[in-house]
């Protein structure tokens, strides 16, 4: 039981991309060796167009077109399409399927195909295995088609209308060896935007430099938050409208120190935030890359204090000032902010899940919140936060502590490295103050903190 694999190309570098590729791989384990599992295949068509096909299984019975949706949870089948999570809906999902068929059994009439009119071409969708499904028209669910990832393998090959196409493997191999790939790069869209690369991310994030529809095409940034696993109905509709809220307190935010959230939406198994497009680099790159001079670095810290004026301003508070969120453009005054799903909004009471906000890094955690006791102050929490992120820049990419738990047992002792320089003396004092165990001992007003900096340059 090994299908042989030809790969025409590649899926997009998405998530639904990703299940593409799974599929792939789970085929070519489970089919038998006289199949071959057809990857990605831009099949051209008489009137200079292509056709997309994500995978052709090709055995002795004739051919299958599968179109790979990755639905979450649960998926409704109607007679021509199928409607998702959130109101997700793919429309007229049938109709091109059933063209890329006749568009199919027109190419299997010419060489290497030729002398076989009798080979059938059947079209389905496939979901992951896990998924629901429920046919609200009937037709579909005597035919299968739309079915589950594990149950495809028996289903095709039960059939028993097997065609004179002999070595199929072969046939197809030789067709490969001849094809011309049209590229590298196989675009895929998330919603109407156009994914130029993926990005590198973290914490079971993806993230993707875009393209918006026309006459817009201006690059965004998007934020592509799976849905949990297992979750399904009302439990996963009331997850959505929890997680929708750090993103809608987000999209009042406009500063040009602040990678501004401009909308969401659903896909049949994630949550996509889209953001402006910033090119920049992580700060925890750019350190672990260079060492930046002292002005370099009072400059970035200057910078991600004015965005959280900004913020606070707002009633917004952060919550996860990690260097990986505050990113570096050409010049360290060109600095944003990012990676607010952790957000307080003292205007929409509980704005941040709780997954979200286990996923911080333990250093980031301030001494209050270990208590259990509601938090006070969120200035404060916040300020304790760049106060740890100052001390990082300072120390060139090193923690101050492993964790805030670990912090507070040492009773707040900092292990700064030696230095002459006096400016890093006077900074040494402003970074103890921000981090101090007492939230009321620390500077209450972040433009202090900025003029502190200032008499330090």
């Amino acid at each position: 039981m090994m299908a042989t694999i030809l790969r025409f190309g590649d899926a997009p570098d998405t998530s639904g991309g990703d299940f593409e590729r799974e599929c792939v791989e789970y085929l070519g384990k489970h089919l038998p060796r006289d199949c071959a599992v057809i990857a990605h295949l831009p099949l051209p068509t008489i009137h200079g167009g292509v056709y997309d096909m994500d995978i052709v299984v090709a055995g002795p019975w004739g051919y299958e077109i599968l179109e790979c949706k990755k639905m979450h949870a649960e998926v409704t089948v109607g007679e021509n399409f199928l409607r998702g999570t959130a109101g997700f809906i793919i429309d007229s999902v049938f109709t091109p399927l059933q063209n890329k068929c006749r568009a199919l059994l027109g190419k299997l009439r010419d060489a290497p195909f030729r002398g076989h009119p009798d080979v059938r071409v059947f079209g389905r969708v496939v979901v992951p295995t896990d998924t629901a499904i429920r046919f609200d028209h009937r037709d579909h669910e005597l035919n299968r088609k739309v079915m589950r990832l594990a149950e495809v393998p028996r289903e095709l090959v039960t059939h028993v209308t097997p065609s004179q196409v002999e070595n199929v493997v072969g046939r197809w191999d030789h067709y490969r060896a001849s094809y011309q790939l049209p590229g590298e790069f196989r675009p895929g869209y998330l919603g109407r935007f156009l994914v130029r690369k993926r990005l590198p991310s973290r914490g079971g994030v993806v993230e993707y430099l875009a393209m918006d529809e026309p006459p817009c095409k201006a690059d965004v940034h998007l934020l592509e938050i799976p849905f949990p696993s297992g979750m399904r109905g009302q439990q996963l509709d009331g997850y959505l409208a929890e997680a929708t809220h750090a993103m809608s307190a987000l999209r009042r935010l406009r500063h040009p120190l602040i990678q501004c959230v401009i909308g969401h939406f659903f896909t049949g198994s994630s949550l996509v935030q889209v953001s402006d497009y910033f090119e920049g680099q992580p700060l925890e790159d750019v350190i672990g890359a260079d060492r930046l001079s002292f002005d370099d670095k009072l400059q970035v810290m200057t910078r991600v204090c004015e965005a959280l004026i900004y913020c606070h301003e707002q009633s917004v508070f952060h919550r996860n000032l990690h260097p990986h969120n505050i990113l570096v453009g050409s010049t360290f005054a060109d600095v944003r902010v990012t990676g607010f799903e952790c957000v307080k909004d003292s205007l929409q009471g509980r704005t941040a899940l709780a997954s979200e906000m286990n996923k911080r890094d333990k250093r980031l955690i301030p001494p209050e919140e270990l208590t259990g006791r509601p938090v006070e102050n969120f200035r404060l929490y916040d300020i304790f936060q760049v106060g740890v992120l100052f001390f990082w820049i300072l120390e060139d990419g090193r923690w101050p502590f492993g964790s805030t738990h670990e912090y507070v047992n040492g009773n707040g002792e900092l292990p700064f490295a030696n230095e002459d320089d006096p400016r890093v003396t006077g900074l040494r004092e402003l970074i103890s103050g921000m981090l101090a165990l007492t939230p009321s001992q620390r500077p209450n007003v972040l433009q202090r903190i900025i003029d502190s900096l200032h008499s330090l340059a």
